[in-house]
């Protein structure tokens, strides 16, 4: 995740990674919040907590059943799904979509294998920053893929870093 300009200064912070889910890249509530409470619930949890509870009961039946025989068999459990989709299902429950970033401002760029291959120099990167864009999600596991451990030659690491050098 890369910054490009300062957080915004609200005690509720998060955004629209598509027009259905909210990331938890950035994600900043009040001490008090009463979702704050109940992520924190299912973070410890753990493995423990094998199928969220918005899923279907046949999706929780079954993923129940798996974790079961992973253990059996000792194989570790099935991590706890605590990502987007639970911050979502959360936000929503409790009312909070009203404070949700869009999309453009913290992820302008969709997790999408074909968009990150071409974000290694700036002008990959340059048609998805808005005045509006605040951060820019390189998607990781995207990254790793398409480019292994290379910084891209905009970022802070290539300026500064042994060997590399930077885009003007």
């Amino acid at each position: 995740l890369l910054l490009l300009k300062p957080l915004p200064d609200s005690p509720y912070l998060f955004g629209w990674e598509n027009e259905k889910t909210i990331c938890n890249a950035i994600l900043r509530l009040p001490p008090d919040c009463p979702m704050l409470a109940e992520y924190l619930t299912l973070c410890r949890a753990g493995g423990t907590h094998r199928a969220p509870p918005w899923h279907p009961w046949h999706k929780r039946i079954n993923r129940h059943i798996k974790g079961i025989i992973r253990e059996w068999q000792g194989r570790p459990r099935p991590l706890p799904m605590l990502g987007p989709r639970t911050l979502t299902y959360l936000v929503q429950k409790h009312g909070l979509e009203h404070y949700a970033q869009k999309q453009p401002v913290f992820y302008p760029v969709r997790p999408d294998k074909e968009l990150v291959q071409g974000m290694l120099d700036w002008s990959g990167v340059a048609p998805y920053i808005t005045p509006e864009t605040v951060t820019l999600h390189m998607w990781r596991s995207f990254w790793r893929v398409c480019h292994g451990d290379r910084s891209p030659t905009w970022s802070y690491a290539s300026i500064v870093g042994p060997g590399h050098q930077a885009s003007p």
